[in-house]
């Protein structure tokens, strides 16, 4: 990151720093996204999948990263991150095709309620 780029983020930083510590507990846990069950077993499954490939088990490895897709099929972390360990291109593949196609997630997050926006963000 540049210096400058730095200097435009430094402040939504302190920002959200000083807004989170104004909170009550509850407040925090509301704005709090918690996985769902599916979503935990899906990560669970990713886990498993990685570990079965590093120990050369490819075929069963495979079914579980499909597995965890499945679960959790809006999430890139799972879907997208699997596909270089499985050996498919993450950038040009039909299969990473396929997935932009279902839409790519939102990044940045939305803003917490009350924070400041930085310009160019409804």
């Amino acid at each position: 990151m540049s210096s400058r780029g730095a200097r435009r983020t430094a402040p939504c930083v302190r920002g959200r720093i000083r807004l989170s510590s104004e909170l009550a507990p509850d407040e925090i846990r509301a704005h709090q996204l918690l996985p769902t069950r599916e979503q935990q077993e899906a990560r669970a499954e990713f886990t498993l999948a990685w570990h079965l490939h590093r120990a050369g088990r490819h075929d069963a490895a495979e079914r579980h990263f499909r597995r965890a897709g499945e679960l959790a099929p809006r999430d890139w972390t799972i879907r997208r991150g699997s596909l270089p360990i499985r050996g498919i291109d993450p950038m040009a593949s039909e299969e990473f095709l396929a997935l932009w196609q279902e839409g790519a997630p939102r990044s940045p997050a939305p803003p917490l309620p009350g924070a400041a926006t930085s310009p160019g963000r409804d």
